[in-house]
């Protein structure tokens, strides 16, 4: 046993405010820790924040920026940024930019409100030697990027055929870089997240889900998670009707009944038209590879096979029918389909009852002119299916919608889905990637993306990498955490699940996917950890945590409880878990009270062993990050509420690593310490954050805050203390104490009889111990009488500034006392070092 590790003093969280701490580790030496306080979230970079320097660039107004579109495309909006592109051109905006800190880095503030644009920096007008070309999708970015000469030009892009709209791009202020969050303090207990390379996926029951994503060198985004194809609910079979207004961008959606709510703003429809039309335009620009429709599929027999041209705005171009059979990836010009005069044309092939796939558009060498030409088709059988996403409320019968995947006519249809995700119906409240897709769980339902692309769901993927999309049969509306292993395990607040294959092996696709039952304990609403093939997760009442475990011989896990040799250890609660895998596996319990029961367990050893960890003060958040090359524990962050000089404030703190608190130089067993190297000086400043506080001083390889009666000697005066005598290595921090008390003793005695009911002494104990001072162990058979360890060992007195690296010495005397209740009770106090190896007992019984 030992005293446990300081924690160091890192910095405020945002305003003191409520936090909750999320992991991105991209490597074990590339990691950052996310901090969500009420709305915004910050960055821990290297123990520091991340913050901007000041550049005296300045960048104007959207309403500045130059039109450079491509034929066709278009950049409006006033204010702000609105642009739309064809399809194959694009609407461009471009800005040109003065640099007044050539050599500095920079970072730009740009806000997406309706994504995503293609975005660009480069030393010249449309490069991007800067920046890279990159997609934004709606959300709030801060992208950084070191200018080199006098002038640097930005440009947004968008080829899409419905308008995209960026409402904010400036350069950052100096400072701490803050990003803007949807979750306010009621709901950071309830993120959930998961990552891969540089993206971390977030889920929160009553908001759409989010992305985190980094770029190089410090750019950040936080951005909707918005799948442009699905996932949908079951087809329509209410008689109501949607109407487009249009087959491509932005578009009116028309219900023949009630239908639409203003919460379903986000919300994808899926429409299957009863007819076919497609078209297309040259936009007044020569089609860099020729302009031609989407597909329309012609089947049947005789006239039902007859197709109708439309065609407008021929002056110098002709207009070409093309066909494919039986796909839609052998496109050959139709004979005698060429079309030079405006007109309405009917056609009708010979291929009865074979599928050929029709298109129509001009190619680069047909065009002629300046012609803004119009073509379609139509067709008055078969069908197309589009998607659209909502984009505003109008009323109940009518909202307006963009489209994301060409719609195939406009006439009314009853073959449509809904998309499963609204603020009207609720969003996902769990997340996890497994097996290469993204899944999402909530309200009863489970989502998994496409195999391999984790922003989509598309309904035509086929085979084992389609969606995946399953209701869970029993009271499971309550999901509380997903966690992938061997399986991947849902919890819920009645029971904690499986979702599995026809065998452990094979992965989980849309024809092989089960979910059953593990154990019905029930989850609390704590995210579960993973160690190896195992999971640990929170009983449904907070009190106890279970760990499930692959049973081989079951073919499933099952759970057991890993508070059964102390079974009060989780009261009043769990409320966070993090995981620490070395110097051994830790899992950090935070407790309700502010306290936390912290296990070291070994399965191969079957060692479970239960550690209360306080501080002055109240625990609220955990976080274990990878150990860096040369650390030998990994790095544990606690966010500690404290109260200091009668204010509240919240502190983020790191364990020390246990090789810095062995009493050598420096020896860091303190809280909320801080680590100060100066010139030889008997103040010691930097010490605000524990204005008013009593702290403890371990200098220059000795304890020089703390009496021989262990009261502290120094307190926090305007931000610093003075010691006795000039230092150099300091280390100052709040004091506590690790505390031992034993189970009642009772060994049998030599006729095997036991004594724990028998009236008994403690007469002499004997210690082993290693790196431990002098004075850094008080004992006793309670905390009402303690003694000190003695000032002379072998006839010679013990110096008291020395540190024990091993202690072996004969037995001494106990201040034990007679009674059934014999106990031993051990105190170890900062900032002394102090590691008991073993103890011996010389007891007497009546």
């Amino acid at each position: 046993m030992s005293i446990r590790p300081g924690l160091e003093h890192l910095g405020s969280v945002k305003s003191n405010a409520p936090a909750r701490m999320i992991p991105f580790v991209f490597a074990v030496d590339d990691s950052a820790i996310l901090e969500f306080t009420d709305s915004i979230l910050r960055f821990w970079i290297e123990d520091s924040l991340l913050t901007r320097p000041y550049v005296a660039t300045t960048i104007g107004e959207l309403s500045t920026y130059t039109n450079n579109s491509e034929s066709g495309g278009t950049v409006g909006g006033g204010l702000n940024l609105v642009i739309t592109g064809t399809g194959t051109n694009a609407g461009i905006a471009d800005r040109l930019v003065n640099c007044s800190s050539i050599g500095v880095q920079h970072a730009l503030r740009v806000t997406v409100t309706h994504g995503p644009v293609l975005f660009r920096v480069g030393s010249t007008q449309g490069n991007d030697d800067l920046v890279s070309e990159a997609t934004l999708k709606t959300g709030t970015h801060s992208i950084t990027f070191t200018p080199t000469t006098v002038q640097f030009s930005v440009r947004f892009l968008s080829r899409l055929e419905y308008s995209v709209t960026v409402t904010r791009c400036a350069i950052e202020a100096a400072g701490i870089v803050e990003l803007p969050t949807p979750y306010t303090v009621d709901y950071l207990p309830y993120i959930r997240t998961d990552s891969t390379g540089d993206v971390i996926f977030i889920a929160t029951a009553d908001f759409q889900q989010r992305m985190i994503e980094r770029r190089a060198d410090g750019s950040w985004s936080i951005v909707l998670y918005a799948p442009d194809d699905g996932p949908f609910g079951f087809i329509n079979t209410s008689p109501i009707t949607l109407t487009p207004s249009a087959l491509s961008g932005n578009i009116t959606l028309t219900a023949s009944k009630a239908l639409f709510y203003s919460t379903d703003v986000g919300r994808l429809y899926q429409i299957t038209s009863e007819s076919q039309r497609v078209n297309g335009n040259t936009a007044s620009a020569p089609p860099a590879a020729g302009d031609f429709t989407d597909p329309l599929l012609v089947q049947g027999v005789g006239t039902d096979r007859t197709i109708t041209i439309t065609v407008a705005g021929l002056t110098a171009s002709t207009v070409q029918l093309q066909r494919s059979f039986g796909d839609t990836s052998n496109w050959a010009d139709t004979p005698d389909s060429t079309f030079t005069v405006d007109g309405s044309y009917s056609y009708a092939d010979t291929y009865d009852n074979q599928i050929v796939y029709y298109r129509i558009g001009v190619k680069q060498a047909d065009y002629g002119g300046a012609d803004d030409i119009d073509y379609e088709i139509s067709y008055p059988t078969g069908s197309i299916t589009g998607i659209v996403r909502v984009t505003a409320y109008t009323s109940s019968t009518s909202v307006t919608a963009e489209v994301l995947t060409s719609l195939g006519d406009v006439v009314a249809t009853d073959l449509w889905k809904e998309g499963h995700w609204s603020d009207t119906s609720g969003w996902p409240s769990g997340v996890a990637l497994h097996e290469a897709r993204c899944w999402w769980s909530g309200k009863a339902r489970i989502w998994g993306s496409v195999a391999g692309a984790f922003d989509s769901h598309d309904e035509d993927t086929l085979g084992d990498s389609g969606p995946i999309n399953r209701a869970l049969v029993g009271a499971v509306d309550s999901i509380t955490w997903m966690c992938s292993n061997q399986r991947l395990m849902i919890g819920t607040a009645s029971a904690e699940l499986s979702a599995r294959s026809s065998s452990l092996d094979e992965p989980l696709t849309p024809t092989s996917f089960n979910v059953k039952s593990t154990s019905t304990h029930g989850s609390a609403n704590v995210t579960a950890i993973k160690i190896d093939h195992s999971v640990v997760f929170a009983q449904r009442n907070g009190n106890k945590l279970y760990k499930m475990d692959y049973n081989i011989q079951k073919y499933d896990y099952e759970s057991g409880d890993l508070c059964n040799i102390i079974p009060e250890i989780g009261y009043p609660g769990i409320v966070r878990m993090s995981i620490q895998r070395q110097p051994d596996t830790r899992i950090h319990c935070v407790l309700a009270d502010g306290t936390v029961a912290m296990l070291v367990t070994d399965a191969a050893e079957e060692v479970n062993a239960w550690i209360k960890i306080e501080t002055d003060g109240d625990i609220e958040d955990v976080i274990v990050m990878p150990g860096q090359l040369g650390q030998i524990d990994d790095l544990t962050y606690y966010v500690v509420k404290r109260s200091i000089n009668g204010v509240t404030v919240r502190y983020l703190e790191k364990m020390a690593q246990s090789t810095e608190c062995a009493g050598d130089t420096v020896c860091k067993l303190a809280d909320s310490f801080i680590h100060v190297t100066q010139a030889s000086s008997t103040t010691v400043n930097g010490l605000g954050h524990l204005e008013g506080k009593n702290v403890c001083v371990w200098a220059d390889g000795v304890d020089v805050g703390t009496a021989d009666d262990y009261t502290q000697s120094y307190t926090v005066s305007g931000g610093s203390i003075t010691l006795a005598t000039a230092a150099t290595n300091i280390v100052v921090g709040l004091p506590y104490s690790a505390e031992f008390y034993s189970m009642k003793l009772g060994s049998p005695t030599q006729n095997a009889q036991t004594v724990l009911n028998k009236h008994k002494t403690i007469n002499h104990i004997g210690l082993v111990m290693a790196d431990t001072h002098p004075k850094g162990l008080r004992y006793g058979q309670s905390e009402d009488i303690l003694d000190v360890m003695p000032g002379e060992e072998q006839s010679k007195p013990v110096d008291p500034d020395a540190i024990w690296t091993a202690y072996d010495e004969t037995t001494i005397e106990f201040p034990g006392s007679w009674g059934t209740e014999a106990r031993i009770y051990l105190v170890a106090q900062a900032p002394r070092p102090c590691t008991m190896l073993a103890v011996s007992i010389d007891m007497e019984v009546s």
